[in-house]
């Protein structure tokens, strides 16, 4: 049988608060909910679901609530979810509050016997209900991961590099000094503070190009976490995008064809990207 681990953390927080948890595939949706509430000293008494896209709300998730078999969808076994090592999916927890639980399959195993869930590695805390006051989140471990850090600093180096000749080449171009930074402001945030955290793949620049990552980027988390959402704003957002990965298909760091789907993409979805950013704006679309 199988035996999961699983890294879970608040969305966007990866680095400073998370829970590393064993369960083992036997067990259900439900008994991991439960696991990552007490785990994190959440109460367990609001609805919850099992996003598999990361999207909250989406038609690819495992509802709490009774279906039309009289049975909730999170009964189902995490064996039956087909996970793969590597593969993200999220909990949904407390509609009101909406909190967004990334979990993270670090590692299948095939084991002998079924093991209770347990917490492996607790690092940092949130509160479930802040004072309004003070932060929601802190980090009480001072144990750092090395790894994480270097990962992520050796990212951010070589996306300064991607970024140099980005800039270069606007500066080649003739654009103004407002334009080129507009642009590579867009292009940092992208790379630096979207992909590392939230990316629904590899997140690396050249899986940023992919549809799932532009998918999640304008579809979902720029509508529902920038401030500065507007259907214009994304427009521009993803003019710099496009212009920033022509870029890199000119200097050899992408493939044509990647920069041609790219293309295509943000074409194809553009018109939705703006609609479902208007309907948020105005109202309780999401």
């Amino acid at each position: 049988m199988q035996q999961l681990t699983l890294k879970v953390y608040p969305v966007g927080r990866g680095r400073e608060v998370y829970r590393i948890i064993s369960i083992s595939g036997q067990d259900t949706l439900d008994q991991l909910c439960s696991t990552i509430l007490t785990a994190f000293d959440f109460s367990h008494d609001h609805l919850y679901e099992f996003c598999m896209d990361n999207r909250p709300y989406s038609e690819h998730s495992y509802q709490c609530e009774e279906d039309g078999s009289g049975k909730p969808l999170t009964t189902t076994k995490l064996a039956r979810l087909n996970l793969a090592k590597g593969q993200k999916f999220s909990l949904h927890y407390d509609f009101g509050d909406d909190w967004m639980f990334t979990i993270s399959v670090h590692n299948i195993e095939s084991v002998d016997h079924r093991a209770q869930p347990q917490c492996l590695k607790s690092k940092g805390t949130i509160e479930q209900y802040p004072d309004p006051e003070g932060e929601v989140f802190t980090d009480e471990d001072p144990d750092e991961n090395p790894y994480e850090d270097e990962c992520y600093l050796q990212s951010k180096k070589k996306n300064k590099q991607y970024l140099d000749v980005f800039e270069q080449d606007l500066q080649a171009a003739g654009l103004t000094e407002k334009t080129i930074e507009r642009h590579v402001t867009n292009m940092d945030f992208y790379l630096n503070e979207y992909l590392p955290y939230y990316a629904e793949e590899e997140n690396g620049m050249v899986e940023g190009a992919s549809f799932s990552n532009l998918q999640g980027f304008f579809g979902d988390f720029f509508i529902r976490k920038c401030m500065w959402s507007t259907p214009a704003s994304i427009k521009t957002t993803a003019a710099s995008i496009k212009k920033f990965y022509k870029c890199m298909w000119v200097h050899d760091f992408i493939k044509e064809s990647e920069y041609r789907d790219l293309c295509v993409t943000i074409k194809e979805e553009m018109q939705d990207w703006q609609e479902d950013c208007r309907k948020y704006n105005e109202s309780d679309f999401w």
